[in-house]
């Protein structure tokens, strides 16, 4: 490796790990404008989001391969707990 390209690397690392520490400062920057619950809320919808595409691609699967008449129905899946929205 020449010297020219050794000082491109640390070149282009440094601006890397600047450019990364500047998005954390921002992010920190905008979750500290909106409150925890915000944040609790959010987790909590995209969980809700992924259970019901998974109960989407479950319920395809079931049609693609059908259970045989005699076989017992399969359990539901259900949330854990509800959230409160006031």
């Amino acid at each position: 490796m020449t010297t020219t390209e050794k000082r491109r690397t640390r070149e282009s690392s440094e601006f890397a790990n600047h450019t990364k520490a500047a998005a954390r400062a921002a992010f920190r920057q905008w979750k500290s404008l909106l409150p925890d619950d915000f944040w609790h809320y959010g987790r909590e919808a995209r969980r809700e989001s992924v259970l019901a595409l998974r109960s989407a691609v479950n319920y395809l699967i079931d049609r693609l391969d059908p259970a045989p008449a005699d076989a017992p129905p399969k359990p539901r899946t259900t949330r854990k707990a509800k959230v409160k929205v006031e």
